[in-house]
C-alpha cells in the first residue's frame, strides 16, 4: 500500500485508465478499509504494581511537614495556652454572651496570623482540611480544642441556637418568615448585629429594615438577637 502511493503519481501520468478503474474497483476500496493490521501486543510485568496516593501536609518555618494529627496538636496547644493572652480566645471560651461579630473578625484576624513557628496558619480552609470537616465552623473547632466539645456545622450550630431561643417563645406566622431569613444569614456569618438589617442585601434586598422588623417582633427584636447570637457562641 505504500509503495503504491509512492508511485501513484507516476501511475496516473503513465497508466490513467488503468490506475482510475484500479481505485474505483470495489476490491480496492475494501482493502483500503480492510487491510492487515499488524497484532496488538501487551506487556505486563508480573508483580508490579502502581499506586497514586496523596496525602495533606502543613508546613513548619523550619522546613518541617506536619501531618494534620500534628497540625491540630499545635492547634489545641495554641487554643489551650493562649486564653490569658489573646483576649478573644478569654471572651468566647469564658464570657460568650459577650461574643459578638468584632470578636468573631478578631478571632479569625488572630488565627490567620498565629502562631509565628507556622507556615500554614489556622486559618479555617486549614483547620477544616485538618479535620477532615469541611463544613464546621471556627466556632466549633474552637471549643472542639479547647475542650473536646463536638464538632458542628454552621447551620447545625445555628439551628440548635434557635431551637433555644424558640424554646423560651411563641412566634407568629410572620414572625417565623423573618426568622426564616435571619437563619439563612447565620448560617453564613455566625453572628449578627442591629446595624446588619439597614445595610445587608440579604436584608433590604427582602424590604426588610431594624425598624420595620422590630415593630414585627413587638420592640423585642433586640433582645432576640442577643439571646441567638449567645446561642450560638455558647
Amino acid at each position: 500500500m505504500a509503495e503504491f502511493a509512492r508511485t501513484l503519481p507516476q501511475r496516473l501520468d503513465q497508466e490513467w485508465e488503468q490506475t482510475i478503474r484500479m481505485l474505483q474497483s470495489e476490491a480496492f476500496l475494501d482493502l483500503c478499509e480492510d487491510y492487515p493490521r499488524p497484532q496488538k501486543r501487551f506487556v505486563s510485568a508480573i508483580g508490579a504494581e502502581d499506586y497514586v496516593s496523596s496525602r495533606i501536609i502543613f508546613r513548619a518555618k523550619d522546613g518541617r511537614e506536619l501531618g494534620p494529627k500534628d497540625y491540630l496538636q499545635e492547634f489545641e496547644r495554641f487554643v489551650r495556652e493562649n486564653p490569658e493572652h489573646i483576649e478573644v480566645l478569654e471572651i468566647l471560651l469564658g464570657r460568650p454572651k459577650d461574643f459578638d461579630t468584632k470578636q468573631l473578625k478578631a478571632l479569625r484576624d488572630t488565627l490567620s496570623t498565629s502562631p509565628d513557628d507556622l507556615v500554614d496558619k489556622f486559618s479555617e480552609k486549614n483547620l477544616r482540611r485538618a479535620y477532615s470537616k469541611e463544613l464546621a465552623d471556627i466556632i466549633s473547632m474552637i471549643r472542639h480544642a479547647a475542650t473536646g466539645g463536638e464538632l458542628l456545622t454552621a447551620e447545625r450550630r445555628v439551628d440548635k441556637a434557635l431551637m433555644k431561643v424558640k424554646s423560651d417563645r411563641a412566634f407568629t406566622e410572620d414572625q417565623e418568615k423573618w426568622l426564616a431569613l435571619i437563619r439563612r444569614h447565620l448560617i453564613e456569618n455566625l453572628l449578627l448585629e442591629k446595624e446588619d438589617f439597614d445595610l445587608l442585601p440579604i436584608f433590604t434586598g427582602e424590604g426588610a429594615s431594624w425598624g420595620k422588623l422590630n415593630s414585627v417582633f413587638e420592640g423585642d427584636l433586640e433582645t432576640i438577637i442577643h439571646e441567638i447570637n449567645q446561642a450560638i457562641a455558647a
